[in-house]
Order: C-alpha cells, then sequence, then structure tokens
C-alpha cells in the first residue's frame, strides 16, 4: 500500500475583498439618521448598507442627496434590492446570482404567480438550488472573463 501525502483543499472564500464607503451628512431621516455606510465586494458587485446618526473617525467620501430629502433611509432597501437584482451589461448577470447561485424571486411574483411560483415543489427547487451552487464557481468565472473582455474594449475604444 502506497502512502499519500495529504494535500488540503482550499475553498473559496466569497466576500473576502470589499470598497468601504462613508457618504452624508444627508438631510435627516427617519429616526434622525444623516450618514449611511456602504461596503462593496470586489468580485460580486454586492453592496452592503446601512444609516446611521453619527460617524466617528475619518469620513472617506462626501455625496449630498438632492431628490427625496428626508425620505432617503425609507427607499434605502428598495434601491439595493433594485441594485443587487439587475443584469450588469459587463458581466452578463446579476450581484445576486453571483452570490447565490440563482436568480432572486421579485416580491411580484408572489403576487401575480408566474409558473415557477404555480409550480413550486420544495424537493425539486432544494435540489436545483444545490445544482446551482454546484455551478456558481463557473458562473463567476465566466462573469470575470466577461468583465475583463469589456474592460478592454472600453480601453480599446477609449485609446482610438
Amino acid at each position: 500500500m502506497s502512502r499519500h501525502d495529504m494535500i488540503p483543499v482550499n475553498s473559496p472564500w466569497p466576500f473576502y475583498k470589499w470598497d468601504i464607503h462613508i457618504v452624508g451628512p444627508f438631510p435627516a431621516g427617519a429616526g434622525n439618521v444623516k450618514f449611511l455606510i456602504v461596503a462593496i465586494d470586489y468580485f460580486t458587485k454586492w453592496v452592503e448598507a446601512k444609516a446611521l446618526r453619527t460617524i466617528t473617525g475619518v469620513q472617506r467620501h462626501k455625496k449630498r442627496l438632492n431628490e427625496k430629502r428626508t425620505g432617503w433611509v425609507d427607499e434605502l432597501s428598495n434601491v439595493l434590492w433594485a441594485y443587487r437584482t439587475t443584469f450588469k451589461k459587463s458581466t452578463g448577470e446579476t450581484h445576486f446570482s453571483l452570490a447565490y447561485g440563482s436568480e432572486a424571486m421579485i416580491p411580484a411574483e408572489i403576487l401575480v404567480p408566474t409558473h415557477r411560483v404555480a409550480n413550486f415543489d420544495e424537493t425539486a427547487n432544494n435540489e436545483a438550488l444545490c445544482e446551482n451552487l454546484n455551478f456558481v464557481e463557473e458562473r463567476r468565472l465566466i462573469a470575470a472573463i466577461r468583465e475583463a473582455n469589456n474592460k478592454q474594449q472600453i480601453v480599446k475604444y477609449y485609446n482610438k
């Protein structure tokens, strides 16, 4: 019997590199919040945001919101949902699909049932989700290649 050295296999680490911005002050919103901390994952471009009353430390960016005035806090979750579930030309994917391996179900699909809702089978759905997760790394690689190609085309156009 031959002896083989153990070779550890590292699994990918999603969300390993983030870009964080502090924006504001905005007009005071509900709960007297005036600032926003926004974190963006470098690869998937996934966005997380949190509204805060005060910021301690150094502000990296200042940006003013002219429309909606105090209602911007209420719109934040809707803006993030739209951003996460909109197809991006550069990758051909949504940020949600690159993070979770499948497309998000929009709330309207529950109110006005689509084929996927009307024919829902929990067992089949769980199997499909697991299958999608098996291919998520491939989808991310293809998206990275598309994005690199898109950037090369932009550079080529710009340098003409």
